[in-house]
């Protein structure tokens, strides 16, 4: 099975009409591509779904309410859009002895190996997709993961189904 990790700017885009270069339908076209058929997971963590919520509040026309909301219902059905199932991962991914304060050392690991410097948020993704073994991640924002060591980043059209 192929996992895959969707970066959050995928689900903003999906969410959101008015994102630049036409990543609201690019997000639709991916999502509509895969099919648990081809053998490919999509997975999200809880930080992805956070990250969506700080920010989709941020769009224009969109309330805390509908923020909230959608953020539930993602986490709730494991579900984008109750259409796109999704496997929601642990921080930790299977290993038991996994501390909150490990999660800190991952990510100055990922930031001090890392030239140029990511960003934190970007750097977080990293930790939990490592912890899970999963070393794909789709995202429209490829030069954010380009330089993360085992990261391959994807934009949604390069995915082969």
């Amino acid at each position: 099975m192929r996992k895959l990790y969707v970066d959050t700017c995928l689900i903003i885009a999906y969410f959101h009409i008015n994102e630049p270069n036409n990543q609201h339908q690019r997000a639709i076209n991916f999502f509509d591509g895969v099919d648990p058929l081809d053998d490919i997971e999509l997975c999200l963590s809880r930080f992805s779904i956070t990250e969506f919520t700080q920010a989709y509040v941020t769009k224009p026309n969109i309330t805390d309410e509908q923020a909230y909301k959608t953020s539930n219902v993602l986490l709730l059905t494991q579900k984008i859009d109750k259409k796109y199932s999704f496997t929601l991962l642990k921080t930790e991914g299977k290993n038991k002895k996994y501390k909150f304060e490990d999660l800190f050392l991952d990510i100055q690991t990922f930031l001090l190996s890392t030239t140029p410097r990511p960003g934190i948020a970007d750097v977080i993704h990293a930790a939990i997709m490592e912890n899970n073994e999963i070393f794909e991640i789709v995202t429209f924002n490829k030069s954010d993961f380009i330089n993360m060591v085992n990261i391959t980043p994807f934009e949604p059209e390069e995915i082969n189904y």
